[in-house]
């Protein structure tokens, strides 16, 4: 006989259906046929064809295959039907008053039924008719099905096979001895393979290295992607050779047109304290690599391997869009044919039950550390995979959720310490709700916190807060009593109305005492986090983003443009000029800066990040011959000692010199500005650089990425009665989208490159590629001296006064042998300021 369903791709054989017909005796059941899908393929591959002919055999084909597919589905009902009916409530009768316990929800009686078994032989002979009773389709749904049916799942979740942690062992019961022997006898199994489905998966925290890498190993293998593209989205050709080929021979990349964006980088700045007379100053340009260059390759990439689902998950989670909104949507879009779900819960998986706890006077719900960073490092794991120990940062702030309210969050957010690909990422792992404040109790708030992290944490962490936070989770007295210095013992003064600290000198904290609570007028009580093995002094953190710039920072800028005579401005002048300078520096900032510079008139509504660049950048520039010379000599000392400790090149190798330098700006700041503005924030700059050098620059223990978080968090809620659970909805949502990595196809360069605006097009640079497919600048060098020498020589980190028209001659430099990357300020005709931005580490060129 020959099969109607053999050797579809051959398109030469001949079908003998009257040969089909002669076999009048034949076993079914011997019969190897294809599956309906595999025979749906056949049926599409050699019957629809460009010039179909409906001849008869073509029909009878057509028929069987119907009848197959309608005689398929029948029998997927009929075993439906049998999986429903053996474990339907008749089913689940009890054999008699002994087996009514099941499921079992404590250990005595799973002691109490083991016995039972191997005393009573009629008992035994009950229980494994029992367990035959309950079925399943496989070995996996074998076990499932029972474990459900004999144990709670509170109950299974306190076992384990081999008892690991405590947890009830199961190994060597009987009943599971039975339940073994009935799998094998209907599914033929190794006690390998039972054990392996019965044992429970272990926790991250319980997992050795080996297994955790196995784990992610198994969940990162996919398919490859078949969409691989031959050229990408870059309009430079050029051939690339292998690198036995190399070439010397440099051309232009193409002519460089209105498009042409321009980036300004500094080369090989030198960091020894000698007054160098010139340095590189590079003016490039590369074509082609604008922000819809940036934006059209890397989401047509991305999108060509997602689903529909997953991107409009991803939209909606991305603007925040209502639910409402969604739902209509759905239904457009089912009547175009999409196969979608009916409602945005569907879609955005939104779960269902919420764990909430009573602490007074609110309620709390606990979204777990584990839980949120299993898919972060499954995602990264080989970019971390050679890291021995995973460094986690801890903040907790208050967040308003109206501006019409008292009602208030407060999250426990985490983040990574010391891994680049992952520096950025912040995640709640536990969230606070009340109308009016927060927490009574510091305790009751952090201990499923702490329950958890005990489990996970190997020596120690960051805690990032402000200041009010700090001595809420510390549980010690506020930043305005008169022992609240985290770091010493000063006691304050009150003057004018105000808490000062004007001793620089008093004994450090140390953890003991802070454990042992020596200082009776600073502790308030217990503090939860001395259960961990961890210094608390050191790694409860002063962060520059509350302490500099929101503290220290506005306060000078409110004294010179509102402060009393000594310290104001000279007049109202001199303050429109400075607002119109920062106003036109406003061009001269790249989209590295989230904020660009506004006009003093706006001071009371700036961000940190603005008071951030004015101390970094735009300050020096727009405050010289404007301020009084000794208040702009003390502004520079804060500029240079922050600019120090921001640096990987200069925050430990000029870590004491930034000590003194911030210990000397607080001695100043009492003659300047008065005794009694020596507050919390300017005492605290004495203790900054001890931080820095136990956690290294400021940038890594700042509140900066947190905040960031916190808005993100205000904005995802749209439930006003219920907020706790509304914004654990949309956490779980925004945690259930597939994470799904951007694959990009460039011809020329390995990594994709993305080159940011930074000044306005100038056809006067060209890019060159090289025959290795080497990336070069067509650069010119500029005379340059330092921007300033008091109280340090500027060289150090890289501010340069540039002479625009003493230029040499053009000459090319490898786009790898760049090194940092530099503000570019016009302040003449014929002159510039070139300032080093000091999170060039961060940008990869």
């Amino acid at each position: 006989m020959i099969s109607v369903f053999d050797n579809p791709g051959n398109d030469n054989e001949q079908i003998n259906l009257n040969e089909t017909s002669q076999q009048d005796n034949f076993n079914m059941s011997c019969l190897n046929t294809h599956s309906v899908q595999d025979l749906s393929n056949i049926v599409n591959h050699n019957i629809i064809s460009d010039e179909p002919v409906e001849t008869a055999e073509i029909i009878l084909l057509r028929n069987i295959y119907s009848y197959i597919k309608r005689l398929d589905g029948r029998m997927d009902r009929i075993e439906k039907y049998l999986v429903d009916s053996s474990t339907s409530p008749a089913n689940k009768q009890p054999l008699d008053d002994s087996f009514s316990i099941f499921p079992i929800n404590d250990f005595q009686n799973i002691i109490n039924i083991d016995e039972k078994i191997k005393n009573d032989e009629q008992f035994e002979k009950k229980m494994i008719n029992f367990i035959s009773t309950i079925g399943g389709k496989n070995i996996k749904n074998f076990v499932k099905r029972i474990l459900q049916r004999l144990f709670t799942n509170e109950l299974s979740s306190k076992c384990s096979w081999t008892g690991f942690r405590n947890n009830f062992r199961l190994e060597n019961l009987k009943i599971i001895n039975i339940m073994k022997e009935i799998g094998r006898i209907n599914f033929s199994y190794t006690d390998v393979v039972f054990e392996e489905h019965l044992k429970k998966k272990k926790e991250i925290h319980a997992m050795s290295r080996r297994q955790f890498q196995r784990t992610i190993l198994s969940k990162n293998i996919k398919p490859a992607n078949p969409l691989e593209k031959d050229s990408g989205c870059i309009s430079i050709e050029v051939t690339t050779q292998p690198k036995e080929e190399l070439s010397n021979n440099f051309t232009p990349v193409t002519t460089l047109s209105e498009d042409t964006t321009k980036m300004t980088v500094c080369s090989d700045i030198s960091l020894s304290k000698s007054n160098s007379t010139s340095t590189t100053v590079i003016h490039t340009t590369a074509e082609c690599v604008t922000d819809n260059f940036a934006s059209d390759c890397y989401v047509n990439d991305y999108d060509n391997n997602i689903s529909l689902e997953n991107k409009l998950q991803k939209l909606i989670s991305k603007y925040h869009v209502s639910h409402n909104f969604v739902n209509e949507l759905l239904v457009i879009l089912r009547s175009e044919g999409l196969k979608l779900p009916k409602d945005s819960r569907t879609l955005l998986k939104t779960p269902k039950k919420h764990e909430i706890i009573s602490i007074e006077p609110g309620s709390y719900i606990h979204i777990g550390i584990e839980f949120m960073i299993t898919p972060i490092l499954t995602k990264y794991f080989d970019k971390i995979k050679d890291t021995s120990i995973v460094k986690l940062s801890l903040n907790i702030d208050g967040l308003p959720t109206t501006k019409s309210s008292k009602s208030n969050f407060w999250p426990i957010l985490i983040s990574f310490v010391d891994i680049h690909e992952l520096s950025k990422i912040v995640v709640p792992v536990g969230i606070y709700h009340d109308k009016y404040k927060k927490p009574n109790s510091i305790s009751d708030f952090l201990n499923p916190f702490i329950s958890e992290m005990e489990l996970l944490l190997v020596s120690g962490f960051q805690i990032i807060c402000d200041a009010p936070a700090k001595a809420f989770i510390l549980n010690v007295k506020g930043h305005n009593s008169y022992h609240s210095c985290n770091s010493c013992i000063v006691e304050g003064v009150f003057l004018n109305n105000r808490m000062a600290f004007p001793d620089l000198n008093s004994s450090l904290r140390t953890n003991i005492s802070f454990r042992n609570q020596h200082d009776e007028d600073y502790h308030k009580g217990f503090c939860p986090l001395t259960k961990f093995n961890t210094n608390i002094i050191d790694n409860v953190v002063l962060e520059y983003m509350h302490n500099i710039c929101l503290g220290v920072v506005k306060r000078l800028l409110l004294f010179w443009k509102k402060g009393k005579k000594p310290v104001r401005f000279l007049n109202d002048d001199i303050s429109n000029e400075i607002s119109s300078e920062l106003i036109c520096l406003k061009a001269f900032f790249p989209k590295e800066f989230s904020r660009s510079p506004r006009s003093l008139e706006e001071l009371e509504y700036w961000k940190a990040t603005e008071f951030r660049s004015f101390l970094l950048y735009s300050g020096p520039i727009v405050l010289k011959g404007r301020l009084k010379k000794s208040l702009y000599k003390h502004f520079m000392i804060l500029h240079c000692a922050i600019r120090l400790l921001l640096s990987n090149d200069t925050c430990m190798a000029y870590n004491d010199v930034a000590n003194d330098l911030l210990r000397q700006f607080v001695e100043e700041y009492s003659f300047l500005y008065g005794e009694e503005y020596i507050t919390y924030n300017v005492h605290g700059l004495i203790h900054i650089a001890h931080f820095v050098k136990i956690h290294g620059p400021l940038d890594k223990f700042s509140a900066f990425k947190f905040e960031n978080c916190l808005q993100m968090i205000k904005m995802s809620l749209k439930n006003a009665r219920f907020p706790l659970q509304d914004v654990y909805n949309r956490i779980i949502e925004q945690k259930n989208i597939e994470i799904v990595e951007p694959i990009a196809s460039y011809p020329i360069l390995k990594n994709e490159i993305v080159y940011n605006h930074v000044f306005h097009p100038d056809p006067t640079d060209t890019l060159y590629e090289n025959a290795n497919g080497s990336v070069y600048f067509e650069v010119v060098k500029y005379n340059a001296v330092p921007f300033f020498d008091n109280p340090l020589v500027s060289d150090i980190f890289g501010d340069f006064y540039v002479d625009i028209f003493n230029e040499t001659d053009s000459f090319l430099i490898n786009m790898c042998d760049i090194k940092h990357k530099c503000l570019f300020f016009n302040i003449s005709d014929a002159k510039a300021v070139a300032i080093t931005l000091v999170w060039n580490e961060c940008i990869h060129f």
